[in-house]
């Protein structure tokens, strides 16, 4: 409890004083290995403390109110570096940022996008919105008047860690979804895992059948890349490729 206080306060002044940063993990098209985005992530380093996970902060930011403020910063940065990307280098990618059940379900939220798009002169369709399938199941109206609100603006959206929650089948059609991220717990047990062999080709031949694409994230091996490749999962991100990258590093592959 005093570890949480103490993350609470230091969190509070980091999202106030630029004290976070946005890393780039770059996402590839897995048949060509040719570079279509990036993921957005957030990572914090406190002087007094040092690097702490996500998995430890975005929890605290959730249950105190701080996710909103948070994930208005982390989604405003990316859009900017994107904007920076394409007139260097030209880049016609995709920027995929996280976004939570909390913002999804603000009114106005499909507004703030457009309004960001706007500002930084991007068009719609370089940016994947990605929400868990908790928050894109739970059926808040509000939730799907601002999806519909991004979906006629032309932006992106993407279920991630899809496999791990609840989806109804006959809701997520309804939906406008373009891309399934297929959950790292599921590609790290692969190809050894029968199981998870059969979840990852049925989320790959569901997303085929609905007309979406199949991406998977966490892939570190050559056996897992092989695996995902023969059964036609289309895109893909993890170390094997690349860890999350700082701005200035992903340079590289911007140029390549």
């Amino acid at each position: 409890m005093v570890r949480k206080m103490q993350l609470l306060r230091h969190l509070r002044e980091a999202i106030v004083s630029e004290g976070l940063s946005v890393h780039y993990q770059p996402q590839f098209e897995m048949s060509t290995q040719r570079l279509i985005g990036f993921e957005a992530l957030c990572r914090w380093q406190v002087a007094s403390i040092g690097y702490i996970s996500p998995a430890e902060f975005i929890p605290i930011a959730e249950e105190n109110g701080l996710i909103t403020a948070l994930g208005a910063w982390v989604l405003e940065h990316a859009i900017a570096q994107m904007a920076q990307w394409r007139l260097q280098f030209g880049f016609d990618g995709v920027m995929a940022v996280n976004v939570s059940g909390t913002q999804l379900n603000m009114k106005g939220f499909g507004v703030h996008v457009e309004a960001l798009l706007l500002r930084y002169e991007i068009p719609a369709h370089a940016l994947e919105i990605e929400v868990t399938e908790s928050s894109l199941m739970s059926r808040s109206s509000i939730a799907l008047e601002e999806l519909e609100r991004m979906r006629a603006l032309g932006v992106r959206l993407a279920i991630d860690d899809f496999g791990t929650g609840y989806s109804s089948l006959a809701h997520l059609h309804k939906m406008p979804v373009q891309t399934l991220k297929i959950d790292q717990s599921f590609v790290r047990s692969l190809p050894g895992d029968a199981d998870a062999c059969a979840i990852v080709e049925s989320i790959v031949a569901l997303a085929g059948a609905m007309k979406m694409s199949a991406l998977a994230e966490g892939i570190e091996t050559d056996a897992q890349l092989e695996f995902l490749k023969r059964c036609g999962c289309t895109k893909a991100q993890g170390y094997w490729f690349a860890k999350p990258l700082e701005p200035s590093a992903c340079v590289a592959f911007l140029v390549r």
